[in-house]
């Protein structure tokens, strides 16, 4: 019998308005474990988070 695997990752990138620099180093951590419970509840894994003070970088399975 064949066994199959499959596994879709998708690379996210969130910029902030007028690429404005509103993202500081004090809420980053925060936003990215916020961001990563939208994504769990959504029966979703957050790989990897990073970005800048103008966007964040998200990879998600």
């Amino acid at each position: 019998m064949p066994h199959t695997f499959s596994q879709l990752l998708i690379h996210v990138v969130f910029g902030t308005k007028d690429r404005a620099a509103l993202i500081t180093e004090a809420m980053e951590e925060r936003l990215h474990e916020y961001i990563g419970g939208i994504i769990r509840n959504e029966k979703g894994v957050l790989c990897a988070a990073g970005g800048m003070a103008d966007h964040i970088h998200l990879l998600v399975r």
